[in-house]
């Protein structure tokens, strides 16, 4: 007898180790929704297979409640199917001087692009993570060395808000949780191996992360 969806989506969540807080968080959706998926009260719909399918590495058609196609992921056309934005993907150095060579920015310019279903701007990019300074040993929101992460400059970041910063004095931008305590601001990793970072200097805030994606390239 073949899985149901709800069984499928359980099953990779405990075989990836993800819970039910990444998918909220990482989809923008409640956990009553994720636990109706889970318990097969609802099935995952529109924008959401797609973005379920990238968290659990499954073609989007098992998701649909359809045979899978032996596809990997990637090989999907997804473009044919929602719209979805093309992104470059740009490197951390790219990131700080971002604002000055968007305008110059054309296709060819990036060695890596990607389709996204996040509603942003026209300036928007994609950033690959490269350390595991994001990510969360201990649960809730995580993102793991490798991920891509998807970023608005036209976004006001808040407290809280995960950002890319670039400091006065650093040639790179860095990826860190966005902490406002009174008149004081900080760069917080979310691995509690890496420190936290006062902000005593001139930082530039270059955008605020709107989604978190599993390698979906072109």
């Amino acid at each position: 007898m073949s899985e149901k969806v709800s069984e499928i989506i359980t099953r990779k969540m405990r075989e990836l180790k993800i819970k039910g807080v990444d998918i909220q968080q990482q989809l923008g959706v409640s956990s009553g929704l994720v636990s109706q998926w889970r318990s097969g009260r609802q099935k995952p719909s529109g924008d959401h297979i797609f973005g379920l399918a990238r968290i659990l590495h499954l073609d989007p058609q098992v998701l649909r409640g359809n045979e899978a196609t032996g596809k990997s992921l990637g090989a999907v056309d997804l473009s044919e199917r929602i719209p979805l934005n093309k992104l470059p993907v740009i490197s951390f150095v790219q990131a700080g001087e971002w604002r000055e060579i968007i305008d110059a920015f054309a296709p060819g310019d990036a060695d890596e692009w990607i389709y996204t279903s996040a509603r942003v701007s026209n300036s928007s990019f994609g950033l690959r993570v490269v350390n595991d300074s994001m990510q969360n040993p201990y649960g809730g929101l995580s993102i793991p060395e490798g991920a891509i992460v998807i970023v608005d400059p036209e976004i006001q970041p808040v407290n809280g808000s995960i950002v890319v910063a670039r400091l006065e004095d650093s040639v790179e931008s860095t990826l860190k949780k966005l902490v406002i305590d009174g008149d004081k601001r900080y760069l917080k990793p979310l691995n509690p191996d890496y420190p936290i970072m006062p902000i005593e200097q001139e930082c530039t805030i270059v955008g605020v992360v709107r989604k978190v994606e599993i390698d979906v390239l072109i």
